[in-house]
């Protein structure tokens, strides 16, 4: 995970600018196999803020969802089982801004 955070500070108003990135490696599954394969989420955005505010940001979510067989494949189908998983992902920042 990477964050980025740069404010510019005025008067009454503090300017931000807020970029998160999320990075990871998965299996590849078309092209030169058992090489991982980079993917990669970004985002970006900018707000302004009084002094003392709490920002809350969200984004970046992810679903994955695997399946397999299991059983030897010298069996017939109906003595296999199907497995599988599920998640789901989401960051949140929180942030406070104070002018020091």
């Amino acid at each position: 995970m990477i964050f980025n955070l740069s404010p510019v500070v005025r008067d009454a108003v503090i300017d931000l600018t807020v970029q998160q990135q999320l990075s990871n490696f998965v299996v590849t599954q078309t092209g030169v196999n058992n090489s991982p394969t980079l993917t990669k989420r970004e985002v970006a955005t900018s707000l302004s803020v009084g002094d003392g505010d709490v920002v809350l940001i969200g984004g970046l979510s992810e679903d994955r969802n695997s399946a397999a067989r299991v059983g030897f494949s010298f069996l017939p189908e109906w003595m296999r089982s199907n497995t599988g998983d599920k998640s789901k992902s989401e960051i949140l920042l929180v942030l406070q801004v104070k002018k020091l």
